[in-house]
Order: structure tokens, then sequence, then C-alpha cells
């Protein structure tokens, strides 16, 4: 840092006046901590980071293994689609997403079935 010396101040006083002329806000701080200015000078705080889990399985691993189940239906048809190695929550919500992505939203209905272990899909229309 450079030593802040009679000239620096007479500058620095001389580009407040401009400044001041000017009718703007401003905020200057001086390397010694002096500061100018009416500005008020918010320090922004960090925005929070928002930390995602690890994936439970493999990318595209549950739509690979959903898909086939849902292509060949047409309206009315009925399918059951076990876990397999996946979770029962994890295969509702893919099938339900990809369904809607297929059919569109209230076109299609899904049930949970524990005794089977596996997911019913009734698609409507």
């Amino acid at each position: 840092m450079t030593e802040w010396t009679e000239l620096k101040n007479r500058v620095l006083v001389d580009a407040l006046k401009r400044i001041d002329s000017l009718g703007v806000q401003y905020k200057i701080i001086a390397p010694d901590g002096r500061e100018y200015g009416t500005l008020v000078v918010v320090v922004p705080t960090p925005e929070k980071v928002r930390k995602r889990k690890a994936h439970k399985y493999a990318h595209k691993a549950l739509k690979n293994y959903v898909m086939p189940f849902l292509t060949p239906m047409a309206p009315g048809d009925e399918v059951f689609v076990p876990v397999g190695d996946f979770d029962l929550k994890s295969v509702q919500s893919s099938v339900s997403s990809h369904a809607g992505q297929i059919w569109g939203a209230s076109n299609y209905v899904t049930a949970r079935d524990f005794a089977r272990n596996g997911v019913n899909l009734l698609r409507v229309v």
C-alpha cells in the first residue's frame, strides 16, 4: 500500500468537492479508514448454498427401468410396475413424473401396491 501524503489528501478533497457539486451519493474509504460521502454501504450477506444430497441411483437408472412399462400403454390400460432394485417411493415418483411428461397431468393414476411391492398405473386418457 502506498503512503498517504498531503498531496494525495489535497487531490481527494478536490475530488470530493467536485463529486459533491454533482449532487450524487457516494462513499469513499481512505486507506487509513476515514470515510467520506453520504452513501450508506450495506455489506451483502452471502447467499446460502443449498447442498444437494447424493443421488440414490445412477443417472437415468429409474427412467430406463420404468419407461418400457409406460411406452406401450393405450388409454384404459393398467400396468403393474414392480420395484425391482429400487425403493417403492422412488419407483412411484419416477412413474408419475414420466407419465405426466408423456400424457400430461390428470391423464393417469398411480397407486402403491404394498402387497405386491410395486406401483399400479392406470392410463385414463
